[in-house]
């Protein structure tokens, strides 16, 4: 019979299955009070986890369980062997990628381009960044045995003889070397992919679930009536700027500086322009956005800036206008868009420091540097140094963001270490590892270069632009680049062992470089980004061996030689690119390829016979700075170096009609005698040339032109 209550007869309660639990737990603790003790069960001394479950969390007893009555699956056995599962696949993935090769177009070859190399696919290397996961740091710290310390005959945890539990391999993930690249890279909110190590909080956040990054548009806007473009919008309201000086102005640009590492992809960012300056008469179901990967208010702004720069003469009220409020106004768009950074504000952020390079009134040199560091801690938040071939294939990411991103990441690398160059100081940015070299795009390389200068219409007019071939070569040969700062001649941490066999590798790899570059004649492809990558190889050849100028080294032609011959194609390819284009057009890489083929000039006519033709390239390397200072401040002052030097190492050279010599406090004077070429060059080489130029703040700029 049972009762009302739900007990049976006698006054006891049914058993259900939580009673069963109850009795499974009572007879896994024999000595409790409330049951008897069972016979022929054997005690242990320690609990298993299901029996600790109730009384402390289960993670705190990690200890091998000989427990018998266990009648609850073991929650840690599970997560090991699920680790263990997810490891294995890890391990699987962990290989680096196999090198990709590089789309080179083969439809046609422009004058003067190398059809062997041309229809050569470039190789891509790509290498995994082999560092310990989260999750492994995680739970390396969960294992029974603690890992191995460090010590001198055992320099690392898998040197380590420790030995290890056997219940599973977790403990030995620490040492595992696993793919890590792809868990740095999140997108927490809506906007753009960004960085976070392991060691932040957003690290272990989940991405986004709706991916909208700033992408680029693949067309123009389609204007309904009523509809048009405020190309004004982001620009200071009170400069009294026309359509047709700004359009003007933007084509400068793009013609003369946007080609040149890539700063600026000038078709993408006209029609960027009109997507986000849209304005409808009518509202459409999806707003236009205020920044694409290609546009951002900054960047127009910048670019705007430095096209009116180059055409200070034509209008110098819009000019002037533009420099009293470019300041201000850029500030806020920098606090606006550096909260969501893309890959357009990374760039924004390198032409803003170029920008504050221009100033007529005194050197901006540091304020310049100081704003490119802006872009470096962009970079590093954006995480375009690391490779996001993963997201792509997952679907978390387009090919196109992907693309934008390792192009973004090479035109900061390039601009990073000319500035190193141009400051004699060491580069910020990291040798690249597993970012791909820049995609050469036939359809990019298809477009023409037409002349924005009417008085500059040459042979050049109407060629196929080639922005994308010349951006992927630039970026290599600014990875030699980049050696070359790297050796002891011009870094303090270089290593000083066998410098001499490193100098002559590199000189072999940029002659391969040489060979293989697409452009075997530059001289009848004289565009201008095209006649810039090849005066910077010879500037490049010329810091590799001007140290050995007075030295031997086992190579041939020797360092003098092979100094004199830089100089000399440098000269040749500036008096092709002033009759093209004008230098007052050109950019401000072209100070430091200028001053270095005048120290060339110098350190051959103080170590030989005067000749007359070094004379002529002296004289006419200052005519070149001289139209360079029309632009920028900086190639000022470097005029002013090369004639300080001039007049105090070649006084009998300095024409007595030009006036009082010009003293730079900062050079030395010394006397005429055999150890003179000895000592100028050991000064060239001990001096850099910011420090020529603290000498220099106080001189009459006016006694140089």
């Amino acid at each position: 019979m049972t009762r009302s209550d739900g007990y049976g007869p006698t006054g006891t309660r049914p058993r259900d299955e939580d009673d069963n639990d109850e009795l499974d737990e009572a007879e896994a603790h024999p000595q409790s009070p409330k049951r008897s003790k069972r016979s022929g069960v054997k005690h242990i001394s320690r609990a298993c986890d299901s029996c600790k479950s109730r009384s402390a969390p289960w993670l705190l007893w990690l200890t091998t369980c000989t427990c018998t009555y266990r009648s609850k699956p073991n929650p840690v056995k599970d997560l090991r062997n699920r680790i263990d599962s997810l490891m294995e696949l890890l391990s699987q993935k962990s290989a680096p990628l196999a090198p990709q090769p590089v789309p080179v177009s083969t439809s046609s070859i422009p004058p003067g381009l190398t059809g062997q190399q041309s229809q050569t696919a470039a190789p891509q290397h790509s290498l995994a960044v082999e560092t310990p996961t989260d999750i492994a740091d995680f739970l390396a710290g969960l294992t029974t045995v603690p890992p191995p310390v460090a010590t001198a005959s055992s320099p690392d945890c898998a040197a380590s003889s420790q030995p290890r539990s056997t219940v599973s391999p977790v403990a030995n993930l620490a040492n595992r070397p696993v793919a890590y690249s792809g868990d740095r890279l999140k997108r927490p909110e809506i906007g753009s992919v960004m960085q976070f190590g392991p060691t932040s909080l957003w690290s272990y956040t989940r991405d986004s679930a709706e991916h909208r990054p700033y992408t680029t548009s693949s067309t123009a806007p389609d204007l309904l009536p009523g509809d048009w473009i405020d190309w004004a919008r982001p620009l200071p309201a009170d400069i009294n700027l026309s359509k047709t000086v700004h359009d003007a102005a933007l084509a400068i640009f793009g013609a003369y500086i946007g080609a040149w590492c890539m700063v600026v992809d000038m078709p993408t960012f006209m029609r960027d322009l009109d997507v986000c300056n849209l304005v409808t008469r009518q509202p459409r179901s999806s707003p236009p956005p205020a920044r694409t990967g290609a546009y951002s208010p900054l960047l127009h702004n910048c670019v705007l800036y430095l096209g009116l720069h180059l055409r200070r003469d034509d209008w110098p009220d819009v000019a002037q206008a533009m420099d009293a409020v470019m300041d201000k106004h850029c500030a806020a768009l920098v606090m606006g868009e550096t909260e969501d950074p893309n890959t357009s504000t990374l760039l924004a952020l390198t032409l803003f420091a170029t920008c504050l390079n221009v100033r007529k009134t005194s050197s901006s040199r540091n304020t310049g540097y100081i704003h490119f560091g802006m872009a470096f801690a962009s970079l590093q938040a954006l995480g375009v140094n690391i490779s996001s071939d993963h997201l792509v294939a997952s679907g978390s990411m387009t090919a196109a963001e992907r693309d934008a991103r390792n192009a973004s990441y090479w035109t900061v690398f390039q601009q990073d270490a000319l500035r190193a160059v141009a400051a004699g100081r060491p580069p910020m940015l990291g040798v690249p590892t597993d970012v791909s070299l820049p995609c050469i795009d036939p359809v990019v390389d298809a477009a023409p270069w037409y002349s924005v200068n009417p008085t500059k219409i040459g042979i050049s007019n109407g060629l196929s632009g080639m922005r994308s071939t010349v951006f992927h070569w630039s970026a290599r040969l600014h990875c030699i680049l980049r050696k070359v700062l790297d050796t002891s001649l011009y870094s303090v941490i270089g290593d000083a062992s066998n410098r001499d066999v490193r100098v002559v590798a590199i000189a072999h790899e940029l002659e391969t470089w040489t060979r293989e570059q697409p452009f075997s004649r530059p001289t009848s492809y004289p565009l201008p980004h095209v006649l810039l990558m090849h005066m910077m190889s010879q500037l490049i050849q010329i810091y590799l061996f001007r140290p050995y100028y007075r030295s031997q080294l086992d190579i041939s032609p020797t360092p003098a030689e092979r100094c004199g011959q830089a100089a000399e194609s440098v000269a040749e390819l500036l008096r092709l690119c002033d009759a093209e284009h004008g230098l007052r057009n050109g950019v401000a890489t072209l100070i430091p390829i200028v001053f270095g083929a005048a120290t060339v000039y110098l350190l051959r006519l103080v170590s030989n016979e005067v000749e007359p033709r070094d004379l002529n390239n002296l004289e006419e390397s200052i005519r070149f700075m001289g139209e360079l200072a029309v632009t920028w401040i900086e190639a000022r002052r470097g005029l002013e170096v090369i004639n300080t030097l001039r007049s105090e190492w070649l006084p009998d050279s300095v024409d007595s009609s030009a006036g009082t010599r010009v003293q730079n406090p900062s050079v030395p004077v010394l006397d005429q005698s055999e150890e003179l070429p000895k000592e100028l060059h050991e000064w060239l080489m001990g001096t850099t040339y910011y420090d020529i130029l603290q000498g220099s703040e106080g001189l009459d700029p006016d006694l140089l032109f």
